[in-house]
């Protein structure tokens, strides 16, 4: 039980709060387009990454070996699908961090530039 409180707090909880946060700053967001981007992101990848999470978790219980040198003899899934579910979670988590990083950058961009048109200060 202590396992999957770990492994629930340690995965899923970061995500769902990043992915929280997203949505809630897209609902505030000045610049509708942004905003937009924002909510659709946080909505997308929140299930996607527990998805993959939740295949890596399956077959680290279900398999024999483990995710870096290969599973073996798995019960839910093929062995050879099985040993693919390391790269999804590395790539996953890569993609993750790389779109929320330009997501970031390029929104705060926009949304900076958005808050000086309404207040009139651009080009003064």
């Amino acid at each position: 039980m202590l396992e999957i409180l770990g492994i629930l707090l340690l995965l899923y909880l970061p995500v769902f709060i990043i992915c929280l946060a997203a949505y809630l700053l897209g609902r505030i967001a000045i610049h509708e387009q942004f905003g937009r981007v924002l909510r659709v992101s946080a909505l997308i990848w929140a299930p996607t990454l527990w998805s993959i999470f939740t295949f890596m978790i399956v077959n680290m219980w279900t398999c024999d070996g483990d995710p870096l040198y290969g599973f073996s003899t798995c019960t839910v899934f093929p062995d050879g699908f099985a040993n693919f579910s390391f790269i999804f979670f590395a790539l996953g988590i890569l993609c993750g961090l790389i779109y929320l990083v330009l997501l970031i950058v390029i929104g705060g961009f926009v949304e900076w530039r958005a808050r000086r048109e309404r207040a009139g200060n651009l080009g003064k």
